[in-house]
Order: C-alpha cells, then structure tokens, then sequence
C-alpha cells in the first residue's frame, strides 16, 4: 500500500470526481490501476486518482492535453489523467506506467478504494440526476460519495492504545467488500427521497428488500409516517436540535436527524443499499486491522477534529442553535477515516443496522461487549424483536469520553432523539468478474 499525495487542490478534485467521491490528499487509498506496465482496454476501469478534469496542470516534464493533467513524465490526452510515466487515451487514465484505453473510467459510481481495480456500485438514487455539492470542508464534494472498505478482519471495539477500557481484543469479526458512503446523509437527499413519494405507509419498501445475513430485510408492517407532511412535523418538533426545524434556516446541507430506524432504512433501500452493519461501520472507524482509537488514529483530537460539549451547559455558542451540527465532512480533513469517511466521531450518531437490548422500560442502553455475536463474518446481530437497534458514533454535544471506538449503545428503533438519529448507508460491491 502507498499513499498517493495530490498536486491540486482538494477542491478542485472533489468537484470533478464527480462519481468518484471526493479524493483528498493523505488518505490510504491505492491510485488508478492499467498496473504497472498493464494496460487497460476499451472502456476499463481506473480506481481513485483518475479523473478527467478541466483546466489540469502538466507534472514536472509532462505535457497536459486539453483538460488533462499529467504525472511526472506523463503525456495526458483530451480529458485524460496520466500518472507516472502513463500516458492516457481520449477519456482515459492510467495508473502507475499503465496506459488506458479509450473510454476508461475512474470508479464508475463510486470509488473503488481499497477494493479491486473495477470494484464499483450502483449510484445513489438520490443523485441520480447529478452530484449533489454542498460537503467536505470547502462544502465543493458530493454529498454521495460513497468508497470500498477492502474487508478484512479486525477486533471489534478495541484499541490497544484505548484510554477508556476499550482493549479486550478478543471479539474478531470479519467483513466483506462493501461500499460505505463517506457522508451523512443530508435533508436534501432525504427531500429526494421523500419527493419520489417514498417513505409512506402507502409506499414502503419491497418485502425483504435490503436482506443481509441474519437481517431479513424489509417486514410487512413496520411503522412509517402517513404522508410527507407528518414528516414536516417530526423535522420541526423535538428540542429544537432536528435539523429540518426553523432554527437551522432550512439548510438542506445539513444531516438529517431526528427519523426513526425504519425511516433511516428506508431511505437506504430506495437509495440502493441498506443501513451499515455494527461490524463495517466499526471497521471504517477503526480502519480496519489498524484498530485504531478513533478514526485518525491512536493521537487525542486536534484543533477542529470534534465538537466537545463536556458540559453542556456551559458549552457555549459552538453547542447552540445553529451550531451544533454541520455540513458533512465540515470537521478538519486530518479527523477523516482512513479511507476517508468523515465525521464518523461528530456530527450525528448513526443508526446501525443490528438489534439491541434496551434497558427496562426501553431506555437508551450502552451495550456492553459480551453481546456481540461470534464467530462473526458479514454478521448482523438480529433478535427479531421491534425494540432495540444499535447506534455508533459521538454527536454534536458529545464528551471526551464518548469518542473512542469502543462505545456502544441501543435505542428504540422509534425514537426521533435529534442528537442521535442520523444515518448513513452501505451499498453491495459489485467486484470484477
């Protein structure tokens, strides 16, 4: 594995990846793939580094095409990306010494990652008529960039660097490819979804729809609201702290929260996936057999890593309406993941797939390890029980504490708490043949 260091501007390179999720510099992530001295031929596929943009720069001794950009001795051609030594065809990119074939393409829908060169997945239904900007740091990337965790094995909530108690190493779990989306999702892609007259008793999802492992996939008579109105009400209600009420001015940028588990899903299996695993999200937090304590790594959090409210009372401004939350990916990019998820300790705590126990009476719940299910590969822990389901990840409001990769609760899969219901969805890899 090398670590590709880009010599423009993450900006730029996120508004023109427009498939491949934003591509920042200093994540793990292997770069365009015709492989050294391979060739790709017509219409293959490049992984993250490939990109056919406007306005490229030529790389020492390189000569940029029109809208291309060249690597150190590269010749890029009419809107291709060559990388070193590479020379890329109309539409190409090539990867290390590689030369791609017209028509090569940088991940498809979706980044490759980690996974195999052609690794892709179907794009978002929530962006289907475009990328939808508004993200990242510069708020210039994608909302629906979405990346392949590689898979692997891993120990679940742990890191031998742990301060809170987090180093029982022995609860293994094993995943496969999967593509995990590298933001929350926003109002405005839930507004898509809601606009396509989705999410209604009247509309649900297809029986079993969204099946994984133990997880039988959609059931017959789980609760959603009426109509789209009731979900204007629910946005407004709360404590004021749900991000489609009056106080945040409307942004629809922002995450949405304040929806249920089944409302969370929902959303996942029209826009053409489902809710994580317990196992995948813990495994892009931790980056995979890295196992580290919070996603950037064993080090406590920089300036603009989190929001800490430690006490909240006295938290000031940064924890009020209409500060608490942000646009995804806002936290510094050093906070990222290490395939470059963000705001997987801030922001919104997520909804997971998995069951839960609750406490008596159905109270919010930290989940204690031994309840992990093992052995475990793909696994969900499923009760088929309407109550608990797991949720990971800090919140806007969140402590010092709360942040390491070992905290686990449950919450009632109905419960609209707004500091602790946003979600983001995982999507099948479709790995090549």
């Amino acid at each position: 594995m090398r670590r590709v260091t880009w010599g423009v501007s993450a900006g730029v390179l996120c508004a023109l990846a427009v498939t491949g999720g934003c591509l920042l510099p200093n994540f793990e992530k292997v770069d365009g793939t015709a492989g050294a001295g391979g060739t790709a031929g017509q219409g293959g596929s490049a992984g993250i580094g490939g990109s056919a943009g406007n306005g490229g720069a030529a790389g020492n001794g390189g000569t940029a095409g029109n809208g291309g950009t060249a690597g150190n001795g590269g010749t890029a051609g009419n809107g291709g990306t060559a990388g070193n030594g590479g020379t890329a065809g109309n539409g190409g990119t090539a990867g290390n010494g590689g030369t791609a074939g017209n028509g090569g393409t940088a991940g498809g829908a979706g980044s490759p990652g980690d996974c195999p060169s052609g690794t892709t997945t179907d794009t978002p239904a929530s962006c289907g008529s475009g990328p939808l900007l508004g993200c990242g740091t510069d708020k210039t990337d994608d909302c629906c960039s979405t990346t392949c965790l590689p898979g692997g094995t891993f120990s679940r909530s742990y890191s031998k660097a742990s301060e809170q108690g987090w180093t029982d190493p022995q609860y293994t779990a094993t995943i496969s490819p999967v593509y995990l989306d590298i933001y929350e999702v926003t109002h405005e892609r839930f507004n898509a979804f809601l606009d396509a007259g989705e999410g209604i008793a009247a509309n649900p999802p297809s029986l079993n729809s969204g099946a994984f492992g133990d997880f039988p996939g959609w059931q017959s008579g789980w609760p959603l609201p009426n109509d789209k109105a009731e979900y204007a009400t629910q946005f407004s209600g709360g404590d004021g702290y749900c991000t489609g009420g009056s106080g945040w001015g409307g942004n629809d940028d922002l995450p949405v929260n304040c929806v249920t588990w089944y409302q969370a899903l929902a959303f996942c299996i029209w826009d053409g996936g489902r809710l994580p695993t317990e196992a995948e999200w813990n495994f892009a937090f931790a980056g995979g057999s890295q196992e580290r304590r919070f996603p950037w790594g064993d080090g406590a959090a920089g300036s603009g890593y989190v929001k800490l409210c430690d006490d909240f009372q006295t938290g000031g401004t940064a924890c009020e309406i209409p500060n608490a939350f942000a646009q995804p990916g806002s936290f510094d990019d050093a906070a990222r993941g290490r395939w470059g998820h963000a705001d997987l300790a801030s922001n919104v705590i997520e909804w997971m797939l998995d069951s839960g126990s609750l406490e008596a009476g159905g109270a919010i719940r930290q989940t204690p390890l031994s309840e992990y299910p093992m052995p475990c590969s793909d696994c969900v822990y499923w009760n088929g029980l309407d109550d608990g389901r797991m949720i990971r990840g800090d919140g806007a409001v969140g402590r010092f504490d709360t942040l390491e990769v070992g905290l686990r609760q449950a919450e009632h899969a109905q419960v609209m708490a707004s500091t602790g219901t946003g979600f983001r969805c995982a999507r099948p890899a479709k790995l090549p043949n």
